[in-house]
């Protein structure tokens, strides 16, 4: 068994060996150095590109909502505008202007108890749809109301519930 002295540290040191090694290693450590700066470096900067993605991407999405939800706006304005005039939308009608909005994932006339009167989905039977709460709040008021996504009644299809009354 080996002691590690003193002695026999200073004798490793004092031969040439000893000091090749020593200095190999010295040589070694800033090009070590230098490759974990690099490596921290482009990690820090692939993960500020990752957000900057990550921004654009939401700033994207919350654009083409809003115009979504602005076509919505102006699409239930002018139904509500012919409605006043007295003209009766049949489920052929609201079916062709449906049509003309690839967003919108169905246009339906509701009494104001919230009974569906047509639709531009066919459905069979009847269906009230005063449990949702974009439909409730817009029975009790003027403004266009938004509600949460959820799987619509008629198109089975996820939607957000857009109503004005």
């Amino acid at each position: 068994m080996i002691k590690c002295t003193s002695a026999l540290v200073l004798s490793l040191c004092s031969l040439l060996r000893g000091r090749l090694f020593a200095l190999i290693c010295l040589a070694t450590l800033p090009a070590l150095l230098f490759t974990f700066y690099i490596a921290d470096l482009e990690r820090r900067n692939a993960l500020r590109q990752a957000i900057d993605e990550t921004q654009n991407i939401v700033n994207f999405i919350s654009r083409e909502h809003f115009y979504q939800i602005s076509g919505a706006k102006s699409l239930l304005r002018w139904l509500t505008e012919s409605m006043e005039r007295g003209e009766k939308f049949d489920s052929n009608f609201l079916a062709a202007l449906k049509s003309g909005y690839p967003q919108v994932a169905n246009i339906a006339v509701l009494s104001p108890d919230g009974d569906v009167i047509s639709s531009a989905f066919a459905f069979s039977g009847s269906l009230n749809m005063s449990n949702f709460s974009a439909v409730r709040r817009a029975l009790w008021s003027t403004e266009f109301e938004t509600g949460e996504y959820v799987v619509g009644p008629i198109g089975k299809t996820l939607a957000a519930f857009e109503s004005r009354c």
